[in-house]
């Protein structure tokens, strides 16, 4: 990776964050429960279906075809 390929954050005197231009960070809670995300196998599920592993347990696996066509489930009161 080229330097012209990296972006240079400067925070301090003393550290530099250096990133690759095209780095985007993934979201830290589940979309469906809104619970963090707890692990790598959330973080690649998140990447995948919008959710973390238990949602996608589920609400996607049982709801595929639906959730495919862009159907997510409704937010409650409760849910809040």
């Amino acid at each position: 990776m080229s330097i012209d390929e990296r972006e240079h954050i400067i925070i301090s005197d003393d550290l530099v964050l250096v990133k690759p231009l095209n780095w985007t960070t993934t979201a830290v809670d589940c979309d469906i429960c809104g619970y963090a995300l707890r692990d790598q196998s959330d973080v690649a599920c998140y990447q995948k279906w919008s959710c973390c592993t238990d949602c996608r347990d589920t609400v996607v696996w049982p709801n595929k075809e639906k959730w495919l066509e862009g159907w997510r489930p409704e937010k409650t009161e409760e849910d809040n």
